[in-house]
């Protein structure tokens, strides 16, 4: 194959390459928010408005200030739900509790570490970067 053809090819992988970094730094807070509010809602007691569950959700999320703590916080809510098989309304409360103003909201440990103990650095870089 000659020279001109193999880094046309590189060139299209590493386009490509870029391309799919690009979305998964993108799209996966997005993501991970949607399959946690998803979870919340199957999970919910009857009657249990999903309106309200994501004005809430999204409240807790958007009271975070950078991107690694809304996914920490999010990631905090989906251990819970991995534990129960239906929420009361007081375990449904507890979780997504309206956040206090930010001035009060200082969270010394948030306890991420033992999440992505297990994933590589590049894992880390990925989740982490603010968009």
């Amino acid at each position: 194959m000659p020279i001109k053809k193999r880094l046309a090819v590189a060139l299209a992988l590493l386009i490509l390459t870029l391309a799919v970094y690009g979305t998964v730094k993108l799209y996966s807070p997005l993501l991970i928010f949607y399959v946690v509010e998803q979870t919340l809602i199957q999970k919910a007691p009857a009657g249990t408005d999903p309106a309200l569950v994501h004005k809430r959700l999204q409240l807790i999320v958007s009271a975070n200030p950078d991107q690694k703590a809304r996914v920490e916080e999010l990631f905090r809510i989906s251990a819970y739900l991995e534990k129960v098989q239906t929420l009361t309304p007081e375990q449904l409360e507890f979780l997504i509790r309206t956040p206090p103003p930010r001035s009060d909201f200082i969270r010394k440990d948030r306890g991420a570490g033992k999440y992505f103990a297990n994933y590589s650095p590049i894992w880390n870089f990925f989740l982490f970067q603010d968009v």
